[in-house]
């Protein structure tokens, strides 16, 4: 969207603008066609829940208001969930824990470039950051994931001091340029991504007594969510 804003004005919503969907389509097939090439096995489990969203979303189409346009949107998620699950299948977990970190290290970086070179749309009304992207929560979700990523890939490579340093890094700046932005549907999403993948491992490796108490984490974690969103509105 940031990108089709740079060649000129949209007339009404991008979500209809001609040339920002062929764009999105465009960018689709080349990653599902990069990644069928270089695919590996894909778990079944992953899938189901995918398959499961992206189903509801195509099926909420017969209650819309604009069965069109949501549509639409239902498609391009679709495509771009099948791109990920493809072109991760190919990589090993290093692997996409490493592009995880490069890509949101270099979109975090630019956003946080042209805020300071107060670039047009960087910013929206409020003051609130928004950097390269469309709105202030498409960036607070690329820095929320950079901050887990970066996090991730400090205990993964904790031997070197080198990787200690820059993941320390990247988390501040993460964590500075989440918070600029106001987000709180990246702190929801955050949360319940770690609480998701905690839920998983601890199901498949983890008792009875671990599974209870990650519940109790689940819960007072959702609790904090709620109230933290209810704080900051109040601000």
């Amino acid at each position: 969207y940031r990108v089709r804003l740079q060649f000129g004005d949209v007339d009404g919503s991008l979500l209809d603008d001609r040339a920002t969907q062929v764009m999105f389509y465009a960018l689709y097939a080349v990653a599902l066609a990069v990644g069928w090439r270089s695919r590996g096995t894909v778990d079944r489990r992953v899938v189901a829940p995918l398959a499961a969203l992206v189903g509801v979303l195509a099926v909420s189409t017969m209650w819309s208001i604009e069965w069109g346009r949501t549509l639409n949107q239902s498609l391009q998620m679709a495509l771009a969930t099948a791109a990920v699950v493809i072109l991760a299948s190919g990589l090993r977990i290093e692997r996409v824990l490493w592009a995880l970190v490069t890509s949101g290290a270099i979109a975090t970086g630019l956003s946080v470039i042209a805020a300071a070179l107060d670039w047009e749309f960087s910013s929206d009304r409020k003051g609130r950051l928004t950097g390269v992207f469309y709105n202030r929560n498409a960036l607070g979700l690329v820095a929320a994931l950079l901050a887990l990523a970066a996090l991730l890939w400090w205990w993964q490579r904790r031997e070197s001091a080198r990787v200690r340093v820059t993941a320390a890094v990247l988390v501040v700046v993460a964590l500075v340029v989440w918070s600029r932005s106001g987000s709180a549907t990246a702190m929801i999403a955050a949360v319940a991504g770690v609480l998701a993948a905690s839920w998983m491992v601890a199901w498949q490796r983890g008792s009875s007594d671990a599974r209870r108490r990650l519940g109790w984490v689940a819960v007072g974690a959702g609790v904090f969510v709620v109230v933290a969103v209810l704080a900051r509105g109040a601000m």
